[in-house]
């Protein structure tokens, strides 16, 4: 297996991070933005009725 021959470029990379409501998953969302990685954040919660 050999590795990519490009560096890693924050500005083309996405991620998803799952627990992201709080604690280490909100600090990893938060430094992967800080960083300029477009990310998309989930969190387990009570789901409000569609009123």
């Amino acid at each position: 297996m050999s590795l990519p021959n490009t560096p890693f470029d924050p500005a083309r990379e996405a991620a998803l991070v799952t627990g992201a409501g709080n604690g280490i998953g909100h600090a990893i969302a938060q430094a992967l933005i800080g960083e300029g990685v477009r990310s998309r954040e989930t969190a387990a919660g009570e789901q409000k009725p569609p009123y």
